[in-house]
């Protein structure tokens, strides 16, 4: 799911709903009932698809991409994507 892809960077999703300390884990079977349960501790809804644009901007792309390197790295490869 995308949004197991998001909770890579769980200190960006904390800040972005400005939630004073990050949990050390979170309840859910699956990244998007864990954001559901952090939008929630945040007063917040989360909704899923476009309605995260918000979520997605304030997040650092690079740690995703690091975590995530084996499973992008073909894809990368394949679009000739080169980062530095």
């Amino acid at each position: 799911m995308m949004e197991d892809w998001l909770l890579d960077d769980m200190k960006g999703v904390c800040a972005y709903l400005k939630l004073k300390k990050m949990p050390a884990s979170v309840p859910g079977k699956n990244g998007y009932e864990r954001l559901q349960h952090l939008y929630k501790a945040a007063n917040n809804v989360y909704v899923k698809g476009l309605g995260a644009g918000a979520l997605i901007e304030a997040l650092d792309m690079a740690v995703i991409r690091a975590k995530r390197h084996a499973a992008l790295s073909v894809l990368e490869a394949i679009l000739g994507v080169t980062i530095k």
